[in-house]
Formats: structure tokens, sequence, C-alpha cells
């Protein structure tokens, strides 16, 4: 999550950068701001953070200490994580099949130079056939893998 540090400047720094971290027990989250003058900001970036309507809880013996509760997951959240995995998952396929097209390019580009043996190009063509479809599955495993977990929690 990115925090704007100033606010009539563009920069933003990452919250990691300005906090500490650590998952509670149970679905809650706090976050140890170091320095006072980064809590009012960290505080409206969590608030103004699209589509998960977090709101931090300052703790009164520390006020440098926010809890931050996690709501439980609804159906349409998960629909549009599923949805989100879905896509990313045709986008890493189609950077598998661009990437396959610059290779088989480049083979033939070989053949018709003669570079190399037929045989090895044939070979290579191939391998990169193999390649392409392990990447392929491998893609559609693991999306399929994530989204039956997401729909399950």
């Amino acid at each position: 999550m990115r925090v704007a540090v100033q606010r009539d400047s563009k920069k933003t720094e990452q919250l990691s950068n300005l906090a500490h971290i650590v998952p509670m027990p149970g679905r809650k989250m706090s976050i140890q701001v170091g320095d006072k003058a980064h809590l009012k900001p960290i505080i409206a970036a969590i608030q103004a953070s699209p589509g998960l309507n977090l709101q931090p809880i300052q703790d009164a013996q520390d006020p440098l200490k926010l809890t931050l509760p996690i709501p439980s997951q609804t159906k349409e959240t998960r629909d549009r994580a599923i949805a989100e995995a879905n896509s990313l998952c045709e986008m890493a396929i189609t950077g598998i099949r661009a990437t396959r097209a610059v290779m088989h390019k480049k083979l033939r580009n070989m053949e018709l130079k003669k570079l190399a043996r037929p045989d090895d190009l044939k070979k290579a063509h191939k391998e990169m056939e193999k390649v392409v479809e392990k990447g392929i599955e491998n893609a559609k495993t693991t999306t399929q893998t994530q989204c039956t977990l997401i729909r399950n929690a």
C-alpha cells in the first residue's frame, strides 16, 4: 500500500517503510507507526484503499499503534478475487504464447539462413512446444488450485 507522506506532494512511500506490520491472532493486524507525523497519512491511506473498506483503530495506551480488523470474505469479494486470478492467468498464457511466437520466428530465421541442421531445428522446435505446453498447464493448474482455495475459504 502506498502512503502520501506530505499532503500536497505526489511522492508516496510504501507502508512497510513507514510502519511495522504484524499479523495478530484472529482476523486482525497490528501496525506500529515509526513517526507521529506519519500517523494521519497512514490512516488516510488505509481508509482510502479501494475495495478494502478498512477502518484502523488507534490504541488508547500507545498512540502510534493501530489495530486493523480484517473483515471476513463475502461472496462478492471471493468472486472478485477469482475473476482477478482468471484474468492474471490469461495474461500469463498470452505472455507464454507471445514468447513462443518470438522463439518460433528465431527458429524459422535460422532455418531460412541455414544456420543449423534441420534435425537440430526440429528438436529445438519440439522442446520449445514442450516448454510452452508445460508453462500453460502450470498456469492453469495453479489458477484452478487458488480459485478452489478462495471458494472454500
